[in-house]
């Protein structure tokens, strides 16, 4: 016992681990003011990591942005026969019985073309912020598991294809698409509470992570994709397509479960998609791929 016991022994005490920290730690040192990087040795994730993540956030903002214009171009400058209608199917007046047929009225026309485009331009939107204004708060959440940015582009953009792909199944009903919107804003809020809910315990507790809350998500996404698809078939029963259409629905369905199948294996937590970050690359690589297939596609279904 030195003087007033500064000499003594004192325990040696293990490092927290980055990962460790509670969540309120984080919150009183960064908050969304904070525009600046998040330093590496509190986020767990390498300087390489981030740069990774950096410039293909870039590369997919001017990609998105570039390819969003082509269509704005090429829309632009279609002919007004591409237009397509929506309808409104109010019951006609009867004779006040209490079942009366839908009357069809025509409330506007689109041409499909301004949605795709502005669907690739959500997305090349949500790719700029989080490299450039909010690079801070999007780095701290990509070191806690979840990314609120990528949902809440979800929620638009893919709500926004599946209007689209409606239309072009047949769906041309103002109400029923207006429905279609929701129930795809639901799948994709329910992708982000599963990772708000799930953020401590995907590495440290992983047999803790609720997954009901995954496949929840599945249930809007299923009666909506149901709609679709009851629509397209009556449609080629109606016609006499090409054999290329029938596959076009599914090629469509399968780009957009992608997206469900990459956060399924994020949170599984193997191999490669072990670490959370690797799983945002790989969202950020399905932009190139997946988004632009679908909307390229939709654009030219709606002109052929």
């Amino acid at each position: 016992m030195g003087f007033f016991g500064w000499n003594q022994e004192l325990e040696p005490k293990e490092p927290v681990s980055p990962i460790a920290r509670d969540d309120d730690d984080y919150d009183r040192e960064y908050t969304v003011e904070d525009h600046h990087s998040l330093p590496t040795d509190r986020a767990g994730i390498s300087p390489d990591k981030y740069r990774t993540v950096f410039r293909l956030n870039i590369a997919a903002a001017v990609f998105q942005a570039a390819s969003a214009g082509a269509i704005f171009a090429l829309t632009a400058t279609s002919d007004s026969g591409n237009d397509l209608s929506f309808y409104t199917n109010y019951p006609a007046a009867g004779n006040g019985g209490p079942v009366t047929s839908p009357n069809a009225v025509e409330a506007f026309k689109l041409n499909v073309g301004w949605l795709n485009g502005v669907f690739l331009g959500l997305s090349a939107l949500d790719h700029l912020l989080v490299c450039t204004c909010f690079k801070g708060v999007y780095e701290r959440q990509l070191s806690k598991n979840y990314n609120v940015f990528r949902w809440i582009e979800y929620a638009f953009s893919a709500s926004i294809m599946r209007i689209v792909v409606g239309i072009l199944s047949g769906l041309t009903d103002l109400h029923m698409q207006f429905l279609n919107f929701g129930l795809t804003a639901m799948t994709m809020i329910f992708g982000l509470v599963f990772e708000l809910e799930n953020k401590k315990n995907r590495l440290s507790e992983h047999n803790k992570v609720r997954w009901y809350l995954y496949w929840l998500g599945f249930i809007p996404h299923f009666f909506s994709w149901t709609v679709v698809m009851g629509y397209f078939f009556y449609s080629l029963s109606t016609g006499d397509p090409p054999g290329f259409v029938y596959a076009i629905i599914f090629i469509i369905f399968a780009l957009d479960l992608s997206f469900a199948i990459v956060l399924g294996l994020q949170w599984l937590a193997k191999c490669c998609f072990r670490p959370y970050v690797n799983g945002e690359i790989a969202f950020i690589i399905l932009s190139f791929t997946s988004k632009n297939l679908l909307a390229w596609i939709n654009y030219f279904g709606a002109t052929r």
